[in-house]
C-alpha cells in the first residue's frame, strides 16, 4: 500500500485488487467505488491531485 495514488493509479489499484480476490470492476465500477470511498472518507484527496487511504476512519 503506497502513501498516495493519483487518481489513474488509484483506479488500476483497486481494478486490481479486486481481479486478485476474484471480483471483476471495470472502469464505471471503480469510478462508484472511489466515489463511496470517498463519501465514507476512507480515502482522501490531499497535496492537489493525490488520494491517500485513511485507515483510522470513522463513519
Amino acid at each position: 500500500l503506497k502513501e498516495e495514488y493519483g487518481y489513474k493509479e488509484l483506479e488500476d489499484t483497486l481494478i486490481k485488487t479486486y481481479l486478485a480476490e476474484g471480483v471483476r470492476l471495470n472502469h464505471q465500477n471503480a469510478v462508484a467505488l472511489i466515489t463511496m470511498l470517498r463519501n465514507k472518507r476512507m480515502i482522501v484527496q490531499e497535496n492537489g491531485r493525490k488520494y491517500s487511504f485513511k485507515p483510522d476512519y470513522h463513519y
